[in-house]
């Protein structure tokens, strides 16, 4: 793996060979060679809190530098740059299913619309029957 050496990442040399990524870690573990932490190195971070500074979104930048949009947060958070709420895309699942005051007016648009049919409920928001029901009454 002369080519892991000379800097190429794991995701380089599994599309360079038509491996999985995984497959070329397992070789190099074998191999004993010295694996690179994943992420961003420090030059890497400060163009990111640079760039996100400037406007641009997490998961833009974690597409340019090839990581998951949590190491681009994590480097933001080390850095010391202020996270900017989210914009667009789904919503974290942090909140409660069975909450009555999460997107209340949603919930009650949508169970007007299904008649109250628990299934149809317990599909569109994941929640438990027991947590539907209590909305469709």
């Amino acid at each position: 793996m002369a080519g892991y050496e000379t800097g190429k990442t794991m995701r380089e040399l599994s599309v360079e060979l038509g491996i999985h990524r995984n497959t070329v870690s397992s070789y190099l573990r074998r191999t004993s060679a010295r694996l690179r932490r994943p992420g961003l190195d420090p030059t890497q971070a400060r163009t990111v809190a640079d760039l996100y500074q400037a406007g641009w979104s997490s998961g833009r930048l974690a597409e340019m530098f090839e990581v998951s949009a949590d190491t681009v947060l994590k480097a933001l958070r080390q850095s010391g740059t202020p996270i900017r709420p989210r914009r667009g895309g789904p919503r974290p699942s942090h909140r409660h299913p069975d909450n009555p005051t999460d997107q209340p007016g949603r919930r009650r648009q949508e169970i007007h619309a299904t008649g109250g049919d628990i299934r149809r409920i317990c599909d569109l928001f994941g929640l438990s029957v027991e947590a539907a029901t209590r909305y469709a009454l």
